[in-house]
Parts: C-alpha cells; structure tokens; sequence
C-alpha cells in the first residue's frame, strides 16, 4: 500500500532502490512519481538507482529509469498516474463561506456585549480553526510547488552514466555482473565503455575479461574503438584475457588491433604471459603479430625452470639461439638451469638444438667441447652418482669426448678448490662420482695431482678404495715421504703402508691389458670425430661400453673392462 503522506527526499530514494533491488516494477514507477531520483547515490548502499538496476541486471527497471533521467516530463511521470489519493483539505467552517477580514475583525469588536460567553468562545474557537487550517495548507502548497520545481529541475540534469560512491558507473556494474541485456540498453544510451574506475583504473571491459563474462567483453570490443586502455597496473584487455585463460577473446582483440608489445607495471608484456600460462598458440600467434622477446624477461629460463618443453622449442625455433645464452639475474643460464635442476630432457633437448644451430651457422665443429662448467656444476649440486649420472651421459654426448680428453693438467694448483672434475669431485668427498667418472674413462694422468693425493690421504678408509681403483687405471699415486711415528695416526701409516703395496707389486697381466685397451679406445676418441658420432655416450651406456660391447670377447671380460668388477664400489652401488 502505498504512502498517503509527503516524505523526505532522501527516504524516498532508500525505498526506490529497495523496490529496484526485489525488482517491483510497479514500485519503482511509483517512487518516480513521487519525485524520487534515479541518479542520487544512496546513503547506505553507496549507488545510484541506475548502478543498482545494472547490478541486479533488471533490463525492464533500467529503461524505466533511464526514462525518467532523459524524459522527465513524460506523461508517465506525471502525478495523476498515482494510485493513491493525496490529502483532501479540511471543508470552510460552516456560516464562513462569505466571511470577510473585516466583517470577522467587526465581530470580534463590536458585539461581544450582546453575546452570551458560551457563544464567543465558540465563534473564536471556530475562527482559529479557519485560518490555521487555511495557512497551514497555503504552506504546504507553496512548499510541494517549490519542492517540485527544484525536484524538476535536478530531474532535468541527471545523468543516468553517474559514477556513484563506490567509484562505478552502472555499465561498470553490468560488465561486471555479465549482463548483457543491461549493457546493451547503457551502451545505447551513450555510456562510455572506457570510462574507469577511479580507486582501480579499471574499463568495463577489464572488469567484463576479469570476471568472464566473454558474451559482454564481445559486445563491447564490437562498439568501441580503443581496446588497449590501461588499468593501474598498466595491464591492457589484451594481457587480462590471456592471464584469464580467455583466448577467443584475444584473438579477436588483436584482430581489433590490440597493441601487443605494451608492459604493464612489472614490465611484463603479452607475451610473458602467455608463456607463463604455458599457452604454446597463443604465444605462437603473439610472436606472428611482431611480440618482441625481452631479455629480462628471461622467458627460456621460464621455460625450464616449469619443464615447458614445447614452449620453449617454439621460443627457440624463432631466434638464432641467442636465448641459450642469456644469463638470468643469477648469472645462470638456461642450460645450467637445466643441470640444476636435474632436468634431464630439457638439457638435452637445449643442446640439441645448440648443435642444431653450429651446423645450420656452417660450424664444422658439431659437437660442443666445452662442458666442464656444467659437468663441475653438477658435481656441486648434486649428491650422489645416482642424481649426477644421467645428466653428465647428456653433456657426455654431446661433447664429442672432449671432457674425457682434454682436461688440463695442474702439477701444483694454486686454486682452493680443485678446477679438474676429479679432484673437485674427491675433495667434497663425492667417491661414487669419482668413481663413476673414472670407469667413464676419465684420463686420470691428466688430473691435479696435489689435490687428489692430498684429500685421498685425509680419508684412508674410503681413499684407499679409490687408490686402488686410480691404480688400475694406470693412475702413478706418489708414496708419500716417510715421517716420525709420532706425526702419523695409526689410519695414515697404514694407509701410507698399503699404499707402498700397490705401487712396489707389479701389475698383473690383466690389469695391463685392461689399461693397454682403455687407453687405445681413449685414443680413437681423440683422433677420429667418426669414432665419436659412432659411439655416443646415451643415459644407459657410456661410450666406452659401447665399443667395447662390440669386442669378440667373452662377457665377463666385458664387464671386467667396463664396470672394473675387480675394485671393492665406493659408497653407492649404480650400474654403468
């Protein structure tokens, strides 16, 4: 039932949005009538009529509201709509209807005399009636007209596309909600689609793509004609669809001429995105449209840091390799990364295509020499052979040997740490590294002997092992100057003793031939690149197994020149 009473303005407005909100059409037309404001922001909501009908997405209520924005003097505005009836002023007092100023002033004065006290007192009593009834209603009649005239007057103004308190706009609040009747009806009459948020800097079409609402991002990327508007964060349209997931919508942003190299507040552009989603078309179809590669963005890195695989040959197969290169804050590079990391199909698949792009630049050298670095970086960040072996079979095979070959010789070397693969890999007292690398065929007569002899010598339980392992390698350990009893432990001069041993026995025929047929297939290796491509080393065998597997010889020979069966296995049992 409606009012039969003037209320305030402001609570007019509270009761109009509350009718907006459980969609009471009938209601809101009403409170119209009355004079209440679709554009006034309320005071416990925060938002204008028109925002909360956007909100609710009430197509029929945001016309009618619009309406009365655009078209107050409508004849569906006008009073005489209102179903309830308006207060009736009070009838003139009965024998008042000729009465005159002057003939009530008379009376009052002149025939008190004759008239009985009960009489007076009710004829005064009447008259005050009279004229306070008839100012009071005077009053009101020139209050509602003021009050009307203003009301028309702000009705004339009002703007239906009013931010409100919450920094909105009602097609803020349709894009935001996936209204797409509500957005149709505002961006007809006018609203502009790039107007933004203040508090977030955001477009209706940020707030469409961040929330999904793919039906009316399409529709306003249809009816404007700036897609690369910014928010606070610099991002575009273009980089909230793809962080969203949302790749129909960034195809046809780029279509509509999205810019694609633009960086948000993180310097990231498109692009970055994309391979963080690891989304292979979307940045496939980026890179067709010129998206540049940043450096900072280290996007190789990216790509094996989270093993995408297939992003990363897209990335590389649009360059000349140069990103295999490229050292991230940490001075680290992709294939470093990948060894430390333990990635073992990323390595391989980054130098592939490292050797892929020596051949296509017309290098004869189709192997890539130096892996040292990576094969020492591995040695200090892994623990045991178990982690280190497949990932040095990789850098062995494409190495061509070399590692094996050339590894330079420090008869006194002045570093901390050891700079050979040996020696580092003794001094952190890795054996079964040691160990691995030597049954690999590591030439042990090029290795820093300072360092080796010494850290073996401060761990005789498991140096000797080893000892006797470098010996049938053909590796001379140096006897070590006799001391004073008293400067040794009981461990050293045993050790020193043993030692003794093994240098003062000759070698056995086996262990010669063993040696002899070792270091000839190290040889080959080092003369003939063919020999090389032949017998490349794979994460199940080495290269050395490979051409000895191939010897007419009984297979406990084979074993007995490729796994040295013969030497106690230092600390973690693999098979090679």
């Amino acid at each position: 039932m409606f009012e039969s009473s003037l209320i305030s303005a402001n609570d007019l407005n509270e009761r109009l949005l509350a009718a907006i909100q459980i969609c009471n059409y009938e209601d809101v037309l009403h409170y119209l009538i009355k004079g209440a404001k679709a554009t006034l922001v309320s005071s416990s909501s925060g938002r204008t009529g028109v925002g909360t009908a956007a909100l609710v997405g009430d197509a029929e209520i945001l016309e009618l509201l619009i309406q009365s924005c655009e078209e107050p003097d409508s004849d569906i505005f006008k009073k005489s709509n209102l179903k309830s009836k308006e207060i009736e002023v009070d009838c003139t007092p009965d024998g008042m209807d000729n009465l005159e100023w002057e003939d009530e002033f008379l009376a009052n004065c002149t025939d008190t005399n004759n008239c009985a006290p009960d009489e007076i007192e009710a004829e005064y009593t009447s008259l005050y009636y009279y004229y306070a009834k008839t100012f009071e209603q005077t009053g009101a009649i020139i209050s509602s007209i003021d009050d009307m005239e203003f009301r028309n007057h702000c009705i004339m103004t009002q703007d239906p596309h009013t931010m409100d308190a919450l920094l909105m706009t009602p097609l803020h609040y349709a894009a935001v909600c996936g209204h797409m009747e509500c957005t149709t009806i505002l961006m007809d009459h006018g609203a502009n689609p790039n107007l933004k948020t203040i508090n977030t800097g955001e477009t209706a079409l940020h707030l469409a793509i961040k929330n999904r609402c793919t039906e009316v991002a399409n529709f306003i990327i249809e009816n404007t004609s700036n897609v690369n508007e910014t928010d606070d964060l610099n991002q575009t349209p273009l980089i909230c669809a793809i962080i969203c997931g949302l790749n129909a919508i960034a195809y046809t942003l780029i279509d509509r001429g999205a810019r694609i190299n633009l960086h948000d507040k993180d310097n990231h552009t498109a692009l970055y995105y994309a391979v963080a989603q690891n989304d292979v078309q979307m940045a496939a179809c980026l890179i067709r449209h010129g998206a540049r590669r940043v450096t900072s963005h280290y996007l190789l890195h990216h790509c094996v840091r989270f093993n995408f695989k297939n992003m990363a040959e897209l990335l590389l197969n649009n360059e000349n390799g140069e990103s295999l290169n490229v050292l991230n804050n940490e001075g680290v590079s992709p294939i470093w990364l990948a060894v430390i990391l333990k990635n073992v199909d990323m390595l391989e698949f980054l130098l592939t295509t490292l050797k892929h792009y020596k051949i296509v630049n017309g290098s004869y050298l189709t192997e890539i020499k130096y892996v040292e670095d990576e094969l020492m970086l591995a040695i200090n960040c892994f623990q045991n052979v178990i982690e280190f072996k497949p990932i040095a079979r990789v850098l062995f095979a494409y190495s061509g040997g070399d590692w094996l070959l050339h590894t330079p010789k420090f008869p006194k070397c002045q570093a901390a740490y050891c700079k050979t693969l040996l020696g580092r890999a003794i001094m952190l007292k890795k054996y079964d590294i040691a160990e691995f690398l030597i049954k690999e065929g590591i030439n042990v007569n090029k290795v820093c002997q300072e360092h080796v002899v010494y850290h073996l010598r401060s761990n005789p339980e498991i140096g000797f092992n080893l000892v006797k392992l470098l010996v049938c390698t053909g590796f001379q350990f140096p006897v070590k100057i006799t001391q004073k009893s008293t400067d040794c432990s009981v461990e050293s001069k045993t050790f020193e003793e043993n030692i003794r041993k093994l240098n003062s026995m000759p070698l056995s025929l086996q262990l010669l031939s063993r040696i002899v047929i070792r270091q000839h297939f190290i040889n080959l290796l080092q003369n003939s690149k063919m020999v090389n491509r032949m017998y490349t080393a794979t994460r199940e065998s080495s290269t050395l197994a490979f051409m000895i597997k191939e010897l007419d010889i009984p297979l406990p020979l084979k074993n007995f020149l490729i796994y040295f069966n013969d030497c106690p296995d230092l600390q973690t049992k693999v098979n090679y």
